[in-house]
């Protein structure tokens, strides 16, 4: 997997990686938060998404990214 993307919150940094088969996955926290064909479905699954959380990683409380400020416009992400 190649990382392109981060995106960094209060509790932590989501990426968005490419898969040998040209896949798209957000990441957070070593936790693949699933598979998208394109890499603006792969952005805009993490920031809006509401039935989508990922765990706190020190208080172990769900979170959802769209409450953290994640962009759903690639031009707020920042490049590897």
């Amino acid at each position: 997997m190649t990382k392109l993307l981060y995106f960094n919150t209060v509790v932590g940094t989501f990426y968005i990686v490419k898969d040998i088969h040209g896949s798209y996955h957000p990441y957070y926290d070593e936790h693949d938060l699933g598979r998208y064909d394109t890499l603006v479905d792969a952005i805009e699954g993490v920031a809006n998404d509401s039935s989508f959380t990922v765990m706190h990683p020190e208080m172990g409380d769900p979170l959802d990214p769209s409450d953290l400020g994640v962009p759903d416009d690639i031009s707020g992400w920042t490049p590897v």
